[in-house]
């Protein structure tokens, strides 16, 4: 018998175990790693920025940037020429796409161009532009035009 010491009647009476203790297991030592946990104070908010400004409310960023661009229409038109006696002075509101040139609306008044400019179209031109068109009757009876851009507008992209 191979086994001189082996009692099969211990051996019957006893349960066996299949749990192997901890000691006998080598396990590689790792450092305990702390998992990020999510704040539960955590908010996600929408911020508008007009200008550089900062604005929590959409209503108030729209109020804000129409003043912005009413400025801005404001200092254009007051740096053009008004008509005189001799002249006349249109606003031609242009546009071009694909190589194409269009002359949509002439205007007598530079602000009212401008407030039209953005309503002439309904497809996205390459650019959009304003000529001031002067007319001058000589003393002779002859017509001299002379054309100049005033305002011009490049889409991205483009």
């Amino acid at each position: 018998m191979p086994f001189e010491n082996f009692d099969e009647t211990v051996l019957a009476n006893e349960k066996l175990s299949l749990e192997i203790p901890e000691e006998t297991v080598n396990l590689p030592t790792m450092p305990a790693v702390k998992l990020p946990t999510m704040p539960e104070d955590i908010s996600l908010d929408t911020v508008y920025i007009v200008d550089g400004k900062q604005f929590t409310d959409k209503t108030e960023a729209e109020r804000y940037q129409k003043r912005r661009q009413d400025e801005v229409a404001e200092k254009i038109v007051k740096q053009l020429p008004q008509s005189h006696d001799n002249k006349t002075i249109l606003y031609e509101i242009w546009s071009q796409r694909d190589g194409k040139k269009q002359c949509h609306e002439r205007h007598t008044n530079a602000q009212k161009a401008y407030e039209r400019m953005g309503k002439v179209t309904n497809y996205f031109p390459d650019k959009l532009w304003i000529d001031q068109v002067t007319i001058t009757e000589n003393a002779d009876g002859t017509v001299d035009l002379d054309r100049q851009l005033i305002y011009c507008h490049k889409f991205k992209g483009k």
